[in-house]
């Protein structure tokens, strides 16, 4: 007998009345393992509006990241870790500590290194120009 959409889901819905703790306990368990934190910290950043590549940062990059991209100082847990992320936008930055992430004042300096070295890089190209003949 095959079942239409509708039947699965009254279906689905007497079995977990009835199973409530269970699918409860099973789902706690499913969150403590590496697959479940990762499904919930990727739906967390999907929920926040953030666009690309998720899984892809999160095994590439996320997990493997030990130091904040900004302070450098190493991370105290996997609690401590966040995903930065541009917010007019929505595409992911980098990794950063809860401190520097909750703080803006890095994005200056960044940007204010940036700019330095962008002008540094045009001095150089003019003076060679204005040394050559």
């Amino acid at each position: 007998m095959v079942q239409t959409k509708e039947e699965k889901a009254i279906s689905w819905s007497k079995y977990s009345k009835q199973n409530r703790e269970t699918l409860r306990i099973r789902d706690q368990a499913y969150r403590k393992t590496p697959q479940g934190k990762k499904r919930d910290t990727i739906s967390n950043w999907k929920r926040r509006g953030t666009i690309g590549d998720l899984k892809g940062f999160y095994d590439d990059i996320y997990l493997p990241a030990e130091k904040c991209h900004v302070c450098k100082n190493k991370f105290k847990s996997n609690r401590d870790k966040t995903m930065d992320h541009n917010h007019l936008t929505k595409e992911i930055r980098f990794v950063l500590c809860r401190s520097c992430n909750c703080h803006d004042y890095w994005k200056k300096h960044i940007a204010a290194n940036r700019i330095a070295k962008n002008f540094k890089i045009l001095l150089q190209t003019r003076h060679a120009g204005l040394s050559s003949p």
